[in-house]
């Protein structure tokens, strides 16, 4: 008995030791801030419902629940809050008519890297560090639900620089919102395989790069063209959580979507896979695996192993993703950098870190939100202000 008492006496310890270079190392960040914002991070972390567009008359379903439409100036009443914020979300349910899961569950602030990347139809889309799936879904549903005449479509009202319907009537696309943040799981570098139901339907990045010639006038082009030409890939480097995200999109997406879906299996931080996927893409997500402070100080096992120098360590891996992508979108393609950081190491300064490299050459695109703050070159939403986050995101285009 006594053993056990030294044993738990000293993981205290250790926890108080930990403790306090986590909150040295934050406070010196956020200075007088730090209290506030620690307290929040310890808060339960809030959800709302991303409602699926392929369900018949889901925001119904959620209305039912006592679920009123979330007010976010940026997106439209397809995304839900609680009325009740103490309140849990039930489990998702399968839609009577298509089989297919009514609402996918985040925090609101990883909408935001959705919103920002601005996909629309017949754009090649890269998403980077895409397991469990969440971010991966909603681009779907941005590309996907117009082009399908899907009338529940979610959409987002996108932000003055984004294109919009045109007077030539050409289906605008649904702009749709995601999430689901990376944990810091070791990544393999395995083969790349499709989940389409046909995989000579889905189109390689080679054939994502030559169809560039095929036409610029994508007004000329029909819902059905345009979807031929549309694609995502859905990477990560984790066989497991690759395994994850192709559940993920199968219990979301109706087939006809899940034809121009790809997954892969790569470590896109090594040199190797830049020199496969060159400009290739017109969109590319790099939501890269981070620090995941607020988890940390959710989990003990993972706060006990929380070192100081672990955001240096993953700006490292970031920098290197985050060039990768730099060299495979086309030009004047959108990057959009992200991660649920909270440490300047992970966000800004690997933004700071690209920008003196100046080859292949970018541009740091400014932004603002209805949530969230400035930084130098993105946009911090954290949970002291709004109750939800950390999510930083910044957004570069390619010259």
């Amino acid at each position: 008995m006594r053993a056990v008492v030294v044993y738990v006496s000293r993981r205290t310890a250790m926890a108080k030791l930990h403790l306090s270079a986590f909150d040295v190392f934050y406070a010196a960040v956020y200075g007088d801030r730090w209290p506030k914002l620690r307290a929040a991070l310890c808060e339960p972390v809030r959800h709302v419902a991303l409602v699926n567009p392929f369900c018949a008359s889901p925001a119904a379903v959620l209305e039912d629940l006592g679920a009123k439409p979330f007010a976010l100036p940026e997106c439209t009443t397809h995304t839900y809050e609680l009325s009740d914020v103490a309140a849990k979300w039930p489990q998702p349910q399968a839609d009577a008519e298509s089989g297919l899961l009514n609402m996918y569950l985040l925090d609101a602030a990883s909408l935001v890297p959705a919103i920002l990347l601005q996909a629309e139809a017949g754009h090649r889309v890269y998403d980077m560090c895409s397991a469990p799936g969440g971010k991966c879904l909603a681009i779907a549903f941005m590309l996907f639900a117009n082009l399908l005449k899907q009338p529940s479509a979610n959409s987002l009202r996108v932000p003055p620089s984004a294109s919009a319907s045109d007077a030539s009537g050409r289906p605008q696309v649904a702009h749709s919102l995601a999430e689901d943040a990376a944990d810091d799981l070791k990544r393999a570098d395995q083969p790349s395989l499709p989940i389409a139901s046909d995989a000579s339907k889905v189109s390689t990045p080679a054939d994502a790069a030559d169809s560039d010639d095929e036409t610029d006038d994508d007004e000329e082009l029909t819902p059905e063209a345009l979807l031929a030409r549309t694609l995502i890939v859905a990477n990560d480097a984790s066989q497991a959580r690759r395994v994850r995200l192709q559940h993920v999109l199968r219990d979301y997406l109706p087939e006809t979507c899940r034809d121009r879906v790809q997954t892969s299996c790569q470590d896109a931080s090594l040199p190797k896979w830049s020199s496969a996927h060159r400009v290739s893409y017109d969109r590319i997500l790099v939501d890269a695996p981070c620090s995941s402070d607020r988890h940390v100080l959710h989990d003990p096992v993972e706060f006990e192993q929380w070192q100081p120098g672990r955001s240096k360590n993953m700006a490292q891996r970031q920098y290197a993703l985050l060039g990768n992508a730099i060299k495979a979108a086309k030009s004047k393609a959108r990057i959009v950098y992200s991660t649920c950081s909270l440490s300047p190491l992970e966000n800004d300064d690997v933004i700071d870190k690209y920008l003196r490299k100046k080859v292949p050459a970018v541009k740091v695109v400014r932004i603002r939100f209805s949530i969230g703050e400035s930084t130098r070159h993105g946009w911090h939403v954290l949970p002291d202000t709004c109750g939800w986050g950390p999510i930083y995101c910044a957004v570069l285009e390619k010259l």
